[in-house]
């Protein structure tokens, strides 16, 4: 019920997209990482896994620091996921 409601009201939200330039995209955009993402329980129970924190190894990188390149470019995947995820279900919606 909660999914409906948001999804008419972000569709009538872009049917006025050519004066408040919120197409299905901008809106995607704007709510799909916020709106699906994972709870904050799975995500925690993530981050304590072995290697799983943005910082890694013995001090080299940037700054003295070694960041987990892969575990990035997976967190901007997810959110990918969730734009296009979004996207598509605004257009579909009626």
């Amino acid at each position: 019920a909660t999914l409906s409601f948001l999804l008419d009201h972000l569709s009538l939200v872009a049917s006025y997209s050519d004066s408040n330039r919120m197409t299905c995209q901008n809106l995607a955009v704007c709510f799909g990482p916020v709106l699906l993402t994972p709870t904050q329980e799975s995500w925690q129970a993530g981050m304590t896994a072995p290697g799983s924190g943005p910082l890694t190894g013995s001090g080299a990188g940037r700054g003295g620091r070694s960041f987990a390149h892969s575990e990035e470019i997976a967190s901007a995947v997810d959110f990918k996921r969730h734009i296009e995820a979004l996207h598509y279900l605004l257009q579909l919606w009626p």
